[in-house]
């Protein structure tokens, strides 16, 4: 027995010199380096060619097949002095023997390679696809029995010119419908591509994610209006209301809200007091203002955010307005048409911002507490302000009056993407497309945040679901073009630019087909296109017609007109000078105007010009838009040769999500490969080798970092060096030699058998090593529970901090426990290193969720603090859990039974234990401001409690006695100690809230506020 286990232990030990003699070592580690190459640069090259997708399972099978053939052929052959010879064989047994183990080898060549064909069909990416890239269909809910959508309603008018009147009705319809919690209501946005009678009611009812439907017509006959409305369950197509109503113009207001409460009633759903008044409430007692309202409504709906369009909406806006100055809604929607042209650079001067506050001002007055005033609101703050956190702050209100309404979530989601928090973005979308499946703005707006992210097929994915609603729009066609274009795909992307010409309305579309050429260097079409635009096309402003001339110009330059460049060039510049004295503080003007000087060679001028266009729009105040901007310097810097300083900021912006200024979708490796403007850079070596380094690391990032799913970002940083470091070390194996006298290069090593004999068995071990580390690693990818891509590195270090629940006996202590709650987010929220969910927006789940996955995916939080606080005379338990809301596991629990007067230690204990198990950073100054107690009273604190309870119900339900209250107890505490700072910065707050959404202070208590 024992003769032969030696026997079998010297056939493999024979085995193995054989394998490392005959080199089938070396060619296998070669083989796997090679064939790893190969995939990467598949990835880059095959979709350039529009290959069809069933060649990549071939290619890969094909590779592996490869494998065994591979080992074979090293064992059977060898290269001498450059010739291919086949290896000597031995004579009598042991020829024999090395039959079989050809046999053999064989044999594990195409287990691997079959292991490896399966690896990849268990594996690849296309398994863990994200919900959020599904068909509608597939990521469906089911559909609410109290859901309903609101057709267009039909023109029955002998003049044509009334279908306004229709339109408006609709709306006026919907907006009221929306203040109903109890009702899930689709927009306006998602319905209006249907007939006003289909034929298919249970179809477009599917598609549309309701289970009922409501049509109308409206007949205007001078002062005389007749509206039929019928509401239908599409799934069975029963009538379940239908009403007529004739009324003189002067009565169609209430028409409105008897239709909603006729549509509220037929479907059973519950009214609050609150509601009820909201949908009695007329916006208007004058026909003719409300005619003009009716009108701005119509013109707004169906502009397409079209600049003409927008100024008829203004003057109908205006129009009612002037006839009636008590017309809040009107005044509502005037000041948000303001903001939008601000903000957009349709007219950015200095008095549009000043319009739009004091029409927000005359509404706010009428009516502060009305959602359509809150909305105007947090735009005039978001598009005017730029102040991110007061526009959520007031879009998070109106999400209490319209919770059935998609846009704020839709708001939401653009004001967080600004931020640059966009895994937050990420959630809002998906929230507002659950809403409004159909509605594409938020289709194209999800996808281009997507897009931002550099999760292209997911952008493509619900562009391909926009154009399903409206094949071949120009702007969400070229938006997938765009995708295609940073992607490399050029021939793709041609595909859907074909219908884009000189006379585009949309600029955006016409911008990214002028990409399209110039990334093909056709530059002769792209200045004919452009020349023609400039002639025969109606532009909106003059900055957009200077912006089209800069186009020209950067182009002409391209194709070597260097005289027409500067013809070009400077015609813009003769624009845009004078437009930059108008609107110093705009950024978009001061971009286009460094380009023009950089056409014209004036460095200097180019250079200024740039970064005082980042200055105005930093990156920190916009995440989208102002790395744009930084690649415009970057352009100009390479312009005038300083390629070390442009490649600096390039190598930034490859890691950076945003809106490129240049191409819609982020730079890219293709695009700098592709595009003639960074032809300077190519030839720099800086470049070379940047390039090389920065494919092969988004290649490994792209196709492993899915897979990384771990909560610690530590496990998650080794095993990304292992990953980049495996292809190096198989390198390494093949050109050196581990000898007793230390590494050396292969060509400088004696191979002796007795030197074979010391180092094989260490090789062998070596690559059995990596091998069980690569499986294990793979093994635990598809064990571990999948994370939404959407979901950024950041979220380890990411919490939401619930509702606490009350579990004294007297209900009234609810205060106690919601006091403690929002004094541990407090602190929470002064680690830097951490993302905190504000407490408006964990307000509405509870205590303890049945989901706690789907919260936090709400959220946008990978982990969730529960807690439960019990007080009974001076005596305080607080219970607190951490969760990992991704696996459901407990990451850390406590109880602290404490004295009241403790109570302040159990808040910093527990923000410090949450800081410790989530691995957070704390500076000095945070580590003091944990350990701070807000007051040393403890019969100062508790009052101060209830003015925040009190406050965050003001808040809630913009209640002027709720409020009140909320000033009485933080006089109190303040009474009891006048050093308690917190407790005067929540006073001058809470003041400020009632100043500004109930009624104005007096000068006497805003100056107590001041002080």
């Amino acid at each position: 027995m024992a003769d032969t286990t030696q026997a079998t232990g010297a056939t493999m030990n024979s085995f193995f010199r054989e394998l490392k003699e005959r080199k089938v070592y070396r060619v296998a580690l070669g083989y796997a380096v090679v064939a790893w190459l190969v995939i990467q640069i598949r990835a880059t090259v095959m979709p350039a060619y529009h290959a069809p997708e069933w060649i990549l399972p071939i290619f890969i099978t094909a590779i592996a097949l490869g494998f065994p053939v591979a080992l074979v052929l090293a064992w059977a052959f060898e290269v001498k002095a450059g010739v291919i010879e086949k290896t000597p064989e031995p004579a009598g047994a042991l020829s024999t023997a090395n039959e079989r183990r050809v046999w053999l080898l064989a044999a594990v060549g195409i287990v691997i390679s079959a292991l490896a064909v399966g690896g990849y069909w268990l594996w690849h990416p296309w398994r863990k696809a994200s919900t959020a890239f599904q068909s509608p269909s597939a990521a469906m809910p089911a559909i609410a029995e109290k859901s309903i959508a609101v057709l267009p309603f039909e023109n029955l008018s002998r003049d044509p010119d009334n279908a306004y009147f229709a339109d408006g009705i609709q709306e006026e319809i919907l907006t009221r419908l929306a203040k109903i919690a109890d009702l899930k209501v689709i927009s306006r946005t998602s319905t209006q591509r249907y007939q006003s009678k289909p034929g298919n009611l249970a179809e477009i009812a599917k598609q549309l994610g309701v289970a009922n439907i409501l049509e109308g017509s409206v007949q205007k006959a001078a002062d005389q209006v007749r509206v039929n409305v019928q509401l239908v369950n599409a799934r069975t197509d029963p009538h379940l209301w239908a009403e007529t109503y004739d009324r003189k113009l002067t009565d169609i207001f209430g028409v409105e809200s008897e239709i909603a409460k006729g549509i509220a009633a037929s479907l059973q759903a519950k009214l609050t007091g609150r509601e009820e008044q909201a949908l009695a409430v007329k916006p208007t007692n004058n026909p003719e203002a409300y005619d003009a309202y009716l009108r701005g409504l119509a013109f707004e709906a169906r502009s397409g955010y079209s600049n003409d369009a927008l100024r008829k909406t203004i003057d109908s806006y205006e129009r009612a307005v002037q006839l009636d100055s008590n017309f809040a809604v009107a005044w509502a929607r005037l000041s948000r048409a303001h903001a939008y042209f601000y903000f957009h650079n349709v007219d950015p001067t200095a008095a549009r911002p000043d319009v739009a506050k004091r029409a927000l001002e005359n509404a706010q007055k009428l009516q502060p507490n009305s959602p359509e005033t809150l909305l105007a609101l947090g735009y005039y703050q978001y598009w005017v302000l730029r102040d991110y956190a007061l526009a959520k702050t007031a879009f998070g209100l109106v999400s209490k009056l319209l919770p059935g309404s998609s846009e704020v979530p839709n708001a939401l989601g653009a004001v967080t993407r600004r931020e640059g928090h966009w895994d937050e973005s990420v959630a809002y979308w998906e929230q507002a497309l659950a809403l409004d499946p159909r509605n594409v703005d938020l289709l194209v707006n999800a996808g281009w945040t997507y897009a931002v992210l550099r999760q292209f097929p997911a952008a493509l994915k619900l562009y391909d679901r926009a154009l399903d609603i409206i094949p071949n729009d120009p702007d969400v066609m070229a938006a997938e073009a765009c995708i295609h274009q940073a992607q490399g795909n050029l021939q793709e992307a041609a595909k859907f630019l074909t219908e884009i010409s000189a006379q585009t309305v949309s600029d955006a579309a016409f911008g990214i087909k002028i990409t399209q050429l110039r990334l093909e260097r056709n530059f002769s079409e792209a200045v004919r296109l452009l020349q023609a635009r400039q002639v025969q096309f109606h532009f909106a402003s003059e900055i957009d017609k200077a912006g089209n001339k800069v186009l020209l110009a950067g182009v002409q330059h391209l194709a070597g007109d260097t005289t027409g460049a500067r013809a070009s060039a400077q015609q813009a510049r003769n624009t845009l000078e004078p437009l930059c004295k108008n609107q110093p503080d705009n950024h978009y003007v001061v971009a286009l105007l460094s380009v023009a000087y950089a056409v014209l060679g004036e460095k200097d001028s180019a250079l200024k010009e740039a970064e005082r266009a980042i200055v105005l729009l930093p990156s920190a105040k916009d995440r989208a838009a102002g790395p744009g901007l930084e690649e415009n310097l970057a352009l100009i810097e390479m312009t005038f040769g300083e390629n070390s300083r442009a490649i600096s900021i390039l190598t930034q912006l490859l890691q950076t999500p945003y809106g490129s200024s240049l191409y819609g979708s982020p730079v890219t490796p293709a695009l700098l490969r592709l595009d003639s403007l960074w032809d300077p850079l190519r030839a720099d070596p800086a470049f070379i080798a940047y390039a090389v380094v920065a494919w092969l690391l988004l290649q490994i990032a792209t196709q492993v970092f899915p897979f990384l799913e771990i909560p610690n970002w530590a496990i998650r940083l080794v095993i990304m060096l292992i990953v980049i470091g495996f292809p190096i070390a198989l390198v390494i194996a093949w050109a050196f030699e581990l000898t007793p006298e230390g590494i050396k290069r292969t060509e400088d090593v004696d191979l002796s058998p007795t030197l074979r004999r010391k180092t094989g068995r260490k090789l062998d071990f070596f690559i059995i090593a990596v091998l069980l580390l690569v499986i294990g690693i793979l093994l635990f990818q598809r064990l571990h529970p999948s994370v939404s891509p959407a979901v950024s590195s950041a979220l380890d270090k990411s919490i939401a901090v619930l509702p606490f629940d009350n579990l004294s006996r007297d209900p009234d202590n609810a205060y106690f426990s919601d006091g403690i709650q929002d004094e541990i987010l407090t602190k929470l929220a002064g680690i830097g290193d951490l993302k905190v969910i504000s407490r408006m927006s964990t307000a509405k789940y509870k205590s303890r969720p049945e989901d706690l996955k789907t919260a936090a995916r709400e959220l946008g939080v990978a982990t969730v603090l529960e807690g439960s606080v019990q007080r009974a005379g001076d005596k305080v338990r607080v219970n607190v859990q951490l969760l990992d809301a991704r696996v459901d596991t407990h990451l850390w629990a406590k109880s602290y039974d404490r004295d009241l007067k403790d109570v302040f230690a159990v808040e910093s204990e527990v923000a410090q234990e949450i800081a410790d198990t989530l691995q957070a950073k704390l500076s000095p100054r945070q580590s003091n401001a944990l350990a701070t107690a807000p007051t040393r009273d403890t019969e100062a604190y508790d009052p101060f409690l209830k003015g925040e309870y009190e406050e965050h119900q003001a808040e809630s339900v913009l209640s002027a006695e709720a409020f009140d209250r909320a000033r009485t107890f933080y006089r109190q505490a303040l009474a009891r100690d006048p050093n308690f700072a917190l407790a005067y910065a929540r006073l001058a707050y809470s003041e400020l809230q009632r100043h500004w959404y109930i009624s104005n202070l007096t000068s006497a208590e805003l100056a107590e506020g001041k002080v």
